[in-house]
């Protein structure tokens, strides 16, 4: 191999950081190695592999390995695991033929899936979680030995390799700590928002990106939440900043106007720490959303139409008969009546033990 392609595969090596990731490791590594394949793992602490990834064997024999426990008789990686750590090893010094062919590994994975692999040249690299990458760059029984070359020149790629599969793993980390973020304010009943500590959202639920895409009294500009009213953004500014200081953070709340008629939202700030830094947690309360929510549960729950629960809800506010039939633009006989159905479907019969059973819903 030609300097300058060892030099393009380094390159190429480094392009794989968020671009295909580990999967797009085997192709190089067989090439820098001399080989026709080659497996790729990243192996926990407790020795299974938690990635398996190959640029030959099919998905199939990938999955085989790990579900039926093949990787536990693997003889070529037990022989590597006794070698020094992050060296190319020729394993057919360690492992005859005639000892391999009698490997459960060869007759339960390689001869059972009609495979000819016979050649291995070996590495395991630790990393910082206490598990290790496994490397097997492979040949056909048929095909050469490797030579000390082979070895020589993924010996040469290792550090180059640790830290692209360093920096692989942390983003792996990131993402997955991402999705449980993203999963867990998916179950949260108000709108939800994460901000990073440099006041931008990295993080927002479904509910709060139905609220920001209205528009009204809060808006997302540049990925920064941004309040219409400016003695209000100030506010919520000062909150932010409050609930994002290293120590004592507080947070805050600030009520946000909203157009025409509407009940403001109530904007809460939280401190909480993701790690080494200090997020923050944005909640908005809508209550007219609040108040939909509820009333859908009133109908599912308790069957209630939807006029009944609208009266249901309005009277659990405080709100009197009279004020409930002018908003709903009904007589006082017609709003008696709906409030007369919502308790007997309810199985209450006074305003404070509607209340209480409103107060009481889930979310």
């Amino acid at each position: 191999m030609t300097s300058a392609r060892k030099a393009k595969l380094v390159d190429e090596l480094y392009d794989t950081i968020g671009n295909g990731g580990f999967a797009a490791l085997p192709r190089l590594l067989a090439e820098v190695g001399g080989g026709r394949s080659c497996s790729f793992q990243v192996i926990d602490a407790d020795a299974k592999p938690r990635v398996v990834e190959s640029s030959y064997f099919d998905p199939q024999m990938n999955r085989y390995y790990v579900d039926e426990g093949i990787y536990r008789h693997d003889i070529w990686q037990r022989q590597t695991d006794r070698a020094p750590r992050g060296r190319a090893l020729d394993l057919l010094e360690y492992v005859p033929d005639t000892q391999y062919v009698r490997s459960r590994f060869y007759q339960d994975m390689i001869r059972r899936f009609g495979d000819d692999t016979g050649r291995c040249l070996g590495m395991l690299i630790p990393i910082a979680n206490g598990g290790l990458i496994g490397i097997g760059i492979h040949r056909a029984f048929k095909d050469r030995p490797f030579e000390d070359s082979d070895a020589a020149a993924l010996d040469g790629l290792m550090p180059h390799l640790e830290r692209v599969v360093g920096t692989q793993l942390r983003l792996d980390e990131a993402d997955a700590s991402r999705a449980t973020w993203e999963a867990t304010l998916e179950t949260m009943p108000q709108a939800a928002l994460v901000l990073s500590p440099g006041c931008t959202v990295t993080l927002a639920n479904a509910r709060a990106r139905a609220i920001l895409r209205r528009s009204d009294g809060l808006s997302l500009i540049q990925n920064r939440l941004e309040l219409a009213v400016a003695t209000e953004h100030e506010r919520y500014a000062k909150c932010l900043h409050e609930a994002l200081r290293r120590e004592g953070a507080r947070g805050g709340a600030v009520l946000v106007s909203r157009s025409g008629a509407r009940r403001p939202y109530s904007l809460v700030v939280h401190p909480f720490e993701a790690g080494e830094r200090t997020n923050a947690l944005v909640l908005i309360v809508d209550p007219d959303g609040e108040r939909a929510s509820r009333g859908e549960l009133l109908r599912q729950l308790y069957r209630l139409t939807g006029a009944e629960a609208d009266v249901a809800l309005m009277v659990s506010s405080g709100m009197n008969i009279e004020d409930v039939a002018n908003q709903r633009g009904v007589t006082g006989a017609t709003a008696k009546t709906l409030l007369q159905r919502a308790y007997q479907k309810t199985a209450v019969s006074k305003a404070s033990e509607l209340a209480r059973l409103v107060a009481e819903l889930p979310g």
